[in-house]
């Protein structure tokens, strides 16, 4: 299979405009949290899924999945996606997918994963951490 994580962001803020474009506002890869376990109140995730084969074109169950630092799945969200091509880009299509989480609740400081699936076959992960405050140690 040829399809690839061409990109994972986390943010605050992610807003889809015209044309495909993505408005993104406060990239970051460090959760930080007073306590644990505990709920984060809001961030946004954009993933992009990259394309090269028209083999890999049609329907496939893409699945993101959160985890924990020892694996154990926080969280997931998933649905089926059709890829068609898409003219002028270098990939032979892409998929563009905005997610707003809301509460994602933490059960421990460390670095956790957010791991993309397309039909049960991991295409890309992006870790990030969960810490106190600095100076709060």
């Amino acid at each position: 299979m040829a399809l690839r994580l061409q990109y994972l962001i986390m943010a605050d803020s992610i807003q889809q405009i015209t044309e495909g474009k993505i408005n993104i506002l406060g990239v970051f890869d460090r959760i930080y949290m007073q306590r644990v376990p505990g709920h984060f109140a809001q961030f946004s995730i954009v993933v992009a899924i990259g394309v090269e084969t028209e083999d890999d074109l049609g329907t496939h169950d893409i699945v993101v999945r959160f985890l924990r630092p020892g694996g154990v799945t926080t969280a997931e969200v998933g649905g089926q996606a059709q890829l068609k091509p898409t003219a002028g880009d270098p990939w032979l299509t892409s998929l563009k997918m905005v997610m707003q989480i809301n509460q994602m609740r933490f059960e421990e400081y460390g670095i956790h994963r957010i791991l993309v699936l397309a039909n049960n076959v991991e295409v890309g992960k992006h870790p990030f951490s969960v810490s106190p405050p600095p100076g709060a140690e």
